[in-house]
C-alpha cells in the first residue's frame, strides 16, 4: 500500500490543504486526546479508502511534516486541492463510492489547457493512484502516468502551482524549494508505483513507469535493484571460484551446481528485464560480469578438461548474458573459435605442414597441446608465446615474406621459422594465419588467466619487455631512473597490434594519444598485451568498487 498517500499528513489530520498552522496544530491535539480514550475520530474530508491510519504516531508524525517547509510542500502536492464546487461533487461521489462518476467529472474539467485544468489532472492522477492500491486496473495505471507526465512537464501547472502554494502557506516558502521540490518529484512517483509493485507483486508498474519517466528512484535502487544486484554477483563469484579442472575431471555433481547457478542468475536477469532495465547501464554492466563469469569456467573446462561441447554450450548462455554489444561480440569470436575446435576435434588434429628449404616438418594442435619436431608442449603449461613476420626483399624488390612463430613452458620451446615466396607464399601466409589464431583463442587466454591472478589475486606484478603490469595500472623505467606510470582508470586507447608492434598508448597534455611503449611483437607474450590489458581493466573496475 503506498506509505506516500495513505499517510499523507492532510489525511491523516482529515484537513484540507488550505489549512493554517493553527488549524494543524489543534486538529493534532483533538485526535490524540481522543486517541487516548479510545475515541476514533472521523471528519468531512475522510474518504473512506483506508482503515488504520489515524494512529498516534502517524498524527505527530504529520504535524512535524507539516511544520518543515520541505516536507509539507510534498504533503500538500500529494493530496487534493479541494477548490470549487467541482471538487466538492467529486469528493461527494468519493466518499459514497462512486468511483466512476468521480472519475469522470474530474476527467471533463480536466480538459484543455488552462492553468485550472492542470489542479483538475493533478487531482485525478492521485485518485486513480488510490483506487489503484485497492483495485488492479491497468487503464488506471496508463491514465495516471499519462496526466503525471502531462502536469510535471507543464510550465503553466507549475507557475500556478507556486503561486497558490505560497498563497496558502504560512511558514513564506522561498521559490527555491519549490525548484527543488520539482526536481525530484519524479522520484516520489517512482516509490509510489514501486510500492505499487511489491503490493501486488506485478512488474507492469514499474514498467510502465519507466516507459513514461525513464529514472530509478531510490526506493527502486533498494527495495528492487540491489538484491537483484547481489544474488547476482554472489552466483557469478561462486562461478568463478569452482576451479572445475582442479582434480582433471568435470563429474555431474559440478554440472548441477553451474546449471543451479546458471539458473539463479538467469531468474534475477528476468526479472529485472521484466521490469523494463534491459537498457540500462548498471544492468548491461551486471550482463557482462555474469557473461564473464560464465567465460572463466568456459576456459577452465574448454582448455583443462576434454568436454568442448559442453564448454561450447555455457559460452552461448554468457553471450545471453552479456550486456554490452562490444563484449557480446567478443564472445561470439570465442564461440566461433570454439566451435572450430570443435571441428578439429573431430577430425583428430590440425596439422599444418612447414616447409623449410627441401625438408617439411608438421606442426600439429591436438586436443591439449601442440606438437613439432617431437617436442609437445601442453596448453596448460604455457608460459609465453610470440609470432611476427617480416619481409623478404633483393634490391629492394619484395620477394616474399617471414614468419617466425614460438611457444615457451618452464620446461621447453617450440621455435618454428619459414618463408612464403612465388607461388608458396599464399599457403605460407594461411598456415601463419591459423598458427596465429589458435594460439591466440587457446593457449592466450591461458597465459592471461594466470597473469590476471598474479596481478590481482598475488598482488604481484607481470613483466613483458620493458613494459609491468600491476593492479594500479601499466608501468616502466626511465632512463635516469624513476617509473612512468599509466593507471587503469586513465586508460582512454587501448593498446593494439600494429605491423608487427604492441603498441601502448597514453594521453599527452593536449588529450591526444601517443605512444607510451612500443614493443615488437617477436618479444615474448607481446601479441596478448591488448587482451591482457582489457582483462586488466575489466578486473580493476570490478575491484575498484
Amino acid at each position: 500500500m503506498s506509505i506516500i498517500l495513505k499517510n499523507n499528513a492532510y489525511h491523516v489530520l482529515g484537513l484540507d490543504t488550505m489549512a493554517s498552522q493553527k488549524d494543524i496544530f489543534k486538529r493534532s491535539k483533538e485526535i490524540i486526546k481522543r486517541l487516548e480514550i479510545d475515541d476514533l475520530p472521523k471528519y468531512d474530508l475522510d474518504l473512506g479508502l483506508f482503515d488504520n491510519f489515524r494512529i498516534e504516531e502517524l498524527v505527530k508524525e504529520a504535524t512535524q511534516k507539516l511544520q518543515t517547509p520541505k516536507k509539507q510542500i510534498k504533503e500538500y502536492f500529494f493530496w487534493f486541492q479541494i477548490a470549487d464546487d467541482i471538487d466538492e461533487q467529486v469528493l461527494r461521489f468519493i466518499k459514497s463510492k462512486k468511483y466512476k462518476n468521480a472519475l469522470q467529472l474530474w476527467e471533463t474539467a480536466s480538459e484543455g489547457e488552462s492553468a485550472k485544468a492542470y489542479l483538475y489532472k493533478k487531482n485525478l492522477a492521485i485518485l486513480y493512484l488510490l483506487l489503484l492500491i485497492n483495485e488492479e486496473n491497468k487503464e488506471y495505471l496508463q491514465d495516471s502516468l499519462l496526466l503525471w507526465k502531462a502536469v510535471i512537464d507543464s510550465e503553466k501547472f507549475w507557475n500556478y502551482f507556486s503561486k497558490i502554494y505560497k498563497l496558502h502557506d504560512e511558514q513564506t516558502t522561498s521559490q527555491e524549494i519549490v525548484v527543488n521540490f520539482r526536481s525530484n518529484i519524479s522520484g516520489y512517483l517512482a516509490d509510489i508505483y514501486t510500492e505499487l509493485h511489491q503490493l501486488y507483486e506485478d512488474p507492469i508498474y514499474i514498467n510502465e513507469f519507466q516507459k513514461v519517466f525513464s529514472i530509478k528512484s531510490e526506493k527502486i535502487e533498494k527495495k528492487i535493484l540491489s538484491p537483484a544486484y547481489t544474488a547476482i554477483n554472489e552466483s557469478v563469484e561462486k562461478l568463478e571460484n569452482m576451479n572445475v579442472s582442479e582434480d582433471g575431471m568435470l563429474d555431474e555433481q559440478e554440472r548441477k551446481e553451474i546449471k543451479e547457478l546458471l539458473e539463479l542468475i538467469q531468474l534475477e536477469f528476468n526479472k529485472l528485464i521484466d521490469l523494463g532495465f534491459h537498457n540500462d547501464g548498471q544492468i548491461k554492466k551486471m550482463g557482462d560480469r555474469a557473461a564473464n563469469g560464465v567465460r572463466t569456467i568456459v576456459l577452465d573446462i574448454h582448455n583443462n578438461l576434454e568436454d568442448i561441447e559442453f564448454s561450447k554450450n555455457l559460452l552461448r548462455v554468457a553471450i545471453a548474458f552479456g550486456g554490452t554489444e562490444s563484449f557480446k561480440a567478443q564472445l561470439e569470436q570465442e564461440l566461433a573459435q570454439i566451435e572450430e575446435n570443435i571441428k578439429h576435434e573431430n577430425e583428430d588434429k590440425v596439422s599444418l605442414e612447414i616447409k623449410k628449404f627441401f625438408k617439411t616438418n608438421y606442426l600439429t594442435f591436438e586436443n591439449k597441446s601442440v606438437e613439432y619436431k617431437k617436442k609437445r608442449i601442453s596448453y596448460k603449461d604455457v608460459t609465453g608465446i610470440s609470432w611476427y613476420a617480416t619481409k623478404n626483399s633483393t634490391n629492394g624488390v619484395q620477394t616474399g615474406s617471414k614468419y617466425n612463430f614460438n611457444i615457451t613452458s618452464e620446461k621447453d620451446n617450440i621455435e618454428i621459422s619459414f618463408s612464403g615466396s612465388y607461388s608458396g607464399e599464399d599457403q605460407a601466409e594461411e598456415n601463419f594465419g591459423k598458427i596465429a589464431g589458435i594460439s591466440s583463442g587457446i593457449m592466450g587466454p591461458i597465459i592471461i588467466k594466470r597473469f590476471i591472478s598474479e596481478i590481482f589475486d598475488k598482488k604481484a606484478t607481470v613483466t613483458i619487455s620493458s613494459l609491468n603490469f600491476n593492479n594500479r595500472g601499466i608501468y616502466k623505467k626511465k632512463l635516469f631512473g624513476g617509473i612512468e606510470e599509466i593507471l587503469w582508470s586513465d586508460i582512454k586507447d587501448m593498446p593494439e597490434l600494429d605491423q608487427g608492434e604492441a603498441v601502448v598508448y597514453k594521453e599527452n597534455k593536449k588529450g591526444e594519444a601517443e605512444a607510451f611503449e612500443i614493443i615488437s611483437m617477436s618479444i615474448n607474450n607481446a601479441v596478448l598485451i591488448p587482451e591482457l590489458s582489457k582483462e586488466c581493466l575489466k578486473q580493476n573496475d570490478y575491484y575498484g568498487k
